[in-house]
């Protein structure tokens, strides 16, 4: 499948020589595929679950998350009320593969994976330890994406709020 971009870029470089058609369907593959069209962009949702640091949690969407801005915006799933979220609030957004989790499964902190960078343990203040694999942190930086070390998790990846830890170490 072409994205749309690509496509939009071949026919302002090339002219339309029945190319339109083509992009239009590319819209509407990428508009059924789960993203949001703005401006003949696709902007991709992430289903996250928001771990606050005082405990309270959201599920819902996000299609503007940056690891490097302060805010972005979660639509909840229960309510699909859209909702300001502050990184200074938060503990972790954990982007996940379905909101409903995994009920009863343990994940496993032992497997060696390859190609995630440094293998890590994180030591929340709220007790909480997860491990995982990191290529970007670095303590003086407000926060830092890790993977978990199960494949099998129901965690995509985690971005961790550095101000929320209370230890860091390298494994």
């Amino acid at each position: 499948m072409v994205p749309a971009v690509l496509i939009a870029a071949c026919i302002s470089v090339h002219g339309d020589d029945g190319r339109e058609k083509k992009l239009a369907a590319a819209r509407k593959r990428a508009e059924d595929a789960k993203g949001e069209t703005k401006g003949g962009l696709t902007q991709m949702m992430n289903l996250v679950v928001v771990h606050y640091s005082d405990g309270m949690l959201l599920k819902g969407e996000t299609g503007n998350f940056f690891p490097n801005k302060n805010l972005f915006h979660l639509q909840e799933r229960d309510s699909a009320e859209m909702r300001q979220i502050n990184m200074q609030d938060l503990k972790a957004v954990y982007f996940v593969k379905s909101l409903d989790g995994k009920p009863g499964y343990t994940e496993k902190d032992d497997v060696e994976r390859a190609g995630f960078g440094r293998k890590i343990r994180v030591h929340f203040k709220d007790g909480e330890v997860q491990y995982g694999y990191t290529q970007g942190y670095a303590p003086n930086r407000p926060g830092f994406l890790i993977f978990p070390c199960d494949p099998d998790s129901n965690n995509e990846r985690i971005f961790v709020v550095t101000g929320a830890t209370e230890e860091v170490h390298f494994i």
